[in-house]
């Protein structure tokens, strides 16, 4: 067992909480070095390092004392309790903001930080790559916050058609922005994201270049998904041109997550909505077969995403207190078991 001491928040940077991180993986889950440095995407010689700085700092002694220890147990709870491989939270407390809506960026900027490390290591761990990239605040959040890094033989996809609505949230601007974050290369998806009649879009996803796309996509190493809900603070409706009334008949038939363009029940079931078959990009099952990292933030997300879990579609999700509270809230009020502070 360890202990984490605390430290200043203003003295943290990516590197003492990733030696933190290591520290528990290695010291509580009693993992090996090997199984740590996958875990983390790290080289074995990276990891020890990080286990000998957390010595050093005072960090592990007979057991690891450092404020973010609450927060692994809670990541912990929410790994074995909705049976996902990774769960990342964000070490930053969200600050005292009285405005909703500077406190949501705040909450987008923490996951955007930590979400860019985790990235950013598994791509420079990689040699030719391919990442699909769906849209939304969060995912532009983390493109912003990417270490400087060179990596000409990434590749990005765009996960869904385009928009003429894209306020620069869309797969499409996301994979151009990503691509010259990085110097990789952008495959846009050249298609709309959503038509009027899902014949036309099954008629759509037959053009060769199409096809090319969603090949790709299902061939990717692994996904970066935002995750949204049922309401117009869901960017996708602005993309889609669709308002009030498609909200309605979405909550009719019990849609409470989109994802990549996809509507989920809270049962994690396609939800019965033609939506699902008019939007152009990858489908239902590409997502569960995918690695798909999932990007989260603010307690309304904690609804869809419970949805997204309980369909198995992410392997890592990444997210800030608020959506981890909430789940163990819903959860505790279901009378299943919860962690003590929920």
């Amino acid at each position: 067992m360890s202990d984490v001491r605390p430290i200043d928040a203003h003295a943290r940077s990516p590197e003492i909480d990733l030696s933190i991180r290591a520290a528990w993986l290695y010291y509580v889950h009693g993992l090996g070095q090997e199984e740590v440095a996958r875990r983390l995407n790290l080289s074995r010689s990276k990891v020890t390092r990080l286990l000998s700085q957390a010595r050093e700092a005072g960090f592990v002694k007979v057991s690891v004392e450092h404020e973010t220890v609450e927060s692994l147990a809670l990541a912990d709870w929410i790994s074995n309790h909705f049976g996902v491989e990774e769960v990342i939270l964000t070490p930053f407390a969200r600050p005292e903001i009285a405005d909703r809506a500077a406190a949501d960026r705040a909450g987008r900027q923490a996951v955007g930080i930590v979400a860019a490390n985790h990235i950013a290591r598994r791509l420079l761990a990689s040699g030719r790559i391919t990442v699909g990239l769906g849209w939304g605040r969060t995912v532009s959040e983390m493109i912003t916050a990417l270490p400087a890094l060179s990596k000409p033989d990434l590749t990005l996809v765009s996960l869904l058609g385009a928009s003429s609505n894209d306020d620069g949230s869309g797969s499409y601007s996301l994979a151009l922005k990503f691509a010259a974050a990085t110097g990789g290369r952008a495959h846009t998806f050249a298609a709309p994201l959503i038509v009027d009649d899902p014949a036309v879009a099954a008629l759509l996803r037959q053009d060769g270049a199409i096809r090319e796309t969603l090949a790709i996509a299902a061939d990717s190493d692994f996904h970066i998904l935002g995750v949204g809900d049922v309401s117009m603070d869901n960017l996708y409706f602005a993309a889609a041109g669709l308002g009030s009334e498609t909200i309605r008949g979405l909550k009719e038939v019990g849609a409470v997550c989109e994802i990549a363009g996809r509507f989920l029940d809270r049962n994690g079931r396609p939800a019965a909505t033609p939506l699902n078959d008019r939007t152009l990009g990858i489908d239902h099952e590409t997502l569960v077969a995918a690695d798909v990292i999932v990007l989260a933030a603010g307690r309304r997300k904690a609804e869809p995403l419970e949805a997204l879990l309980k369909a198995g579609i992410p392997r890592t999700i990444i997210i800030d207190d608020e959506v981890a509270q909430a789940l163990a809230e819903r959860a505790a009020r279901r009378g299943e078991p919860a962690p003590a502070s929920a």
